[in-house]
């Protein structure tokens, strides 16, 4: 809604007003930025030790200067005064500072936007994904586990996917292992075992992931981290798609291969379970 509350460089304003200078901006002139995206439920942050622990790696890592403790504070905030309860939160955070490559400073700035999510929980998609299959490599990043601007390959596939009538897309490496896909990490269900992608610098693992697989192995499933070629996707009873803002999309479809929806049923469900109980605690 237009009159939403979001901050912006330390100032609370109406999302319709906010304006952005481009040329003063380093996120719009060089990319000199990181974002996070975080999922509100019963108007609570999930994960959010997570979150905060990748947001002070991006900091580090960037060399931007820039206290956590009041992007906290400002979250806690803008929950309250637009009473979220359900909602997707993106914090986008820069170098806030003259210069071209080699900046003045390196003191940071950052804007918390939201969108309102009606659902209450994580729901199930009920048309599975059909899922394709992107032939252009995606190459090793020494940026890899920071959500740097740098997403000119996920959005390509995205426009591929939209052209050849796929609802998603799988990214694969240079050595044609599979990576993720567009908008999250990929799992496959084979028996009692969820196989995922070994990190490969290709990709960066997700909180949704992390917090799915640790929950598997709550409930007895065996979880296996190893190299996947699209020749084994056959071979898998289940594949789905993981990140924060929609937990677990199941796949229908890949190639020629028809999947079920049988693991992706029951673990969202464990998984809005432990987050309700984790919320009332």
């Amino acid at each position: 809604m237009k009159n939403d509350i979001i901050i912006y460089k330390g100032k609370w304003i109406k999302k319709s007003q906010l304006r952005i200078d481009p040329l003063k901006n380093r996120s719009f002139l060089y990319g000199d930025a990181f974002f996070d995206t975080m999922r509100v439920i019963d108007g609570k942050v999930v994960f959010k030790k997570d979150h905060f622990k990748r947001l002070k790696n991006g900091l580090k890592t960037l060399c931007i200067d820039l206290e956590l403790k009041k992007v906290k504070t400002a979250l806690a905030k803008l929950m309250a005064l637009n009473a979220l309860q359900s909602a997707s939160v993106k914090i986008h955070i820069w170098r806030n500072a003259k210069g071209k490559y080699t900046p003045e400073e390196n003191k940071g700035a950052f804007l918390i936007m939201f969108e309102r999510i009606k659902s209450e929980g994580y729901v199930l998609n009920k048309k599975g994904v059909h899922l394709g299959v992107y032939n252009k490599s995606i190459h090793k990043d020494s940026f890899f586990r920071v959500k740097s601007l740098r997403y000119q390959h996920h959005i390509l596939a995205g426009i591929w996917a939209k052209q050849n009538d796929f609802d998603n897309a799988i990214l694969r490496s240079s050595s044609k292992k599979i990576s993720e896909c567009i908008n999250g990490n990929i799992i496959a269900v084979k028996k009692n075992a969820l196989i995922t992608p070994k990190p490969n610098q290709t990709f960066l693992k997700g909180i949704a992931r992390d917090n799915i697989l640790k929950l598997a192995l709550k409930h007895n499933y065996k979880v296996i981290e190893k190299s996947i070629y699209v020749q084994d996707l056959e071979d898998f009873d289940e594949l789905f798609i993981t990140n924060v803002v929609q937990g677990i999309r199941w796949v229908k479809k890949c190639l020629d291969k028809t999947y079920s929806n049988q693991t992706s049923s029951l673990l969202i469900a464990h998984l809005n379970a432990q987050l309700h109980k984790n919320i009332k605690s």
